[in-house]
Order: C-alpha cells, then sequence, then structure tokens
C-alpha cells in the first residue's frame, strides 16, 4: 500500500466518523423531541393545565438543555473529523496535481488540530450563552450558514423547547 492509498484511507475514515457524529446528533435530538411531545401530551391530556403540571414542565426544560449540549459536543466531534479529512484530502490534491509525496500524516494532523482549535473556541459553550460572545462572533455565524446552516436547526430544537417548558410553567403557576 503506498502512501496516497494509505492518505485515502485514513480521509475514508475521518469522513466516516463525521458522518456518524452528524447521525448520531440527530437521533439524539428526534429522541428528545419524541420525549417531549409524549410530555406535552400527557400534560396536556385532560385539556387544563395546573401546579401538578410544573414538575413535568420542568422536566421539558431539563431535557432542552440536555439536547443543546449534546448537539454542542456532536457538532464539536462533527468539526474535529471534518477539518481532519479536509487537510488530507488537500495533501492529497497537491501530491495528485504536483506528483510529490504527500506531508507527513502527523504534520498534516497537527495543521488539522490547530484549524479545529479554532473552530472550538468559536463553538464554545461560554461563546453561545455569552451575548458578547455571539457579537464578536457574527463572522463565525455567517461562515456556518453558508457552509451549512443545518448546524444551527440543531441548536433551534433544543432552545424551542427550553422556551416551550418556560411558557406552561407561567400558563399552569395560576391555575389549580
Amino acid at each position: 500500500m503506498g502512501q496516497e492509498e494509505f492518505y485515502l484511507s485514513v480521509y475514508q475514515d475521518y469522513r466516516e466518523h463525521a458522518r456518524h457524529s452528524e447521525s448520531t446528533r440527530e437521533t439524539a435530538n428526534n429522541f428528545m423531541l419524541a420525549i417531549s411531545a409524549a410530555i406535552i401530551g400527557v400534560m396536556t391530556n385532560d385539556g387544563n393545565l395546573c401546579r401538578n403540571d410544573i414538575p413535568l414542565c420542568i422536566s421539558l426544560i431539563v431535557l432542552g438543555i440536555l439536547g443543546f449540549l449534546s448537539s454542542v459536543a456532536y457538532t464539536d466531534r462533527y468539526q474535529r473529523n471534518r477539518i481532519r479529512a479536509s487537510k488530507i484530502k488537500e495533501a492529497l490534491d497537491k501530491s495528485c496535481n504536483h506528483h510529490k509525496t504527500p506531508q507527513s500524516l502527523d504534520d498534516l494532523e497537527k495543521s488539522a488540530e490547530k484549524e479545529y482549535n479554532q473552530v472550538r473556541s468559536d463553538i464554545s459553550i461560554s461563546n453561545i450563552f455569552s451575548i458578547s460572545g455571539l457579537f464578536k462572533k457574527k463572522k463565525v455565524v455567517r461562515k456556518s450558514i453558508k457552509e451549512g446552516g443545518h448546524h444551527l436547526v440543531w441548536f433551534l430544537f433544543p432552545f424551542v423547547l427550553i422556551i416551550v417548558g418556560i411558557i406552561l410553567i407561567i400558563l399552569a403557576s395560576g391555575k389549580c
């Protein structure tokens, strides 16, 4: 097996890991949405909300927070593997175009790790929850939307669930 074939197999492995992270994130969010639908169904089954439903409302908020944290974790894993694969692909493209031996795999991984750490700091939880961090990262958000805004959708589902839980707590607190 030549170096180019080895790099191709490593590239395919990183892409498969990235796809797996996306698939796992989708499954986790679907599970979260199914559980939240069941909770809302139980709460509204009798036709009115009252104080007895507040623990279920709180469980919706907790479920939304857990869904958000899992989305952040799987986005992080996806980005790491995507960047590693792109560095290997760049090296393969250069070697094929110039008939040169590609860089060492260690050098490519170090370069990818440097780029990944920059992306990772841009999507950290503290930046997501920080108002000033959001304004500083406008370029990152725009770039994320241009490169595939579907990542933002995975963050919106849990936020909507948290908001619904808060609204239901407000509606249930004054009744019964």
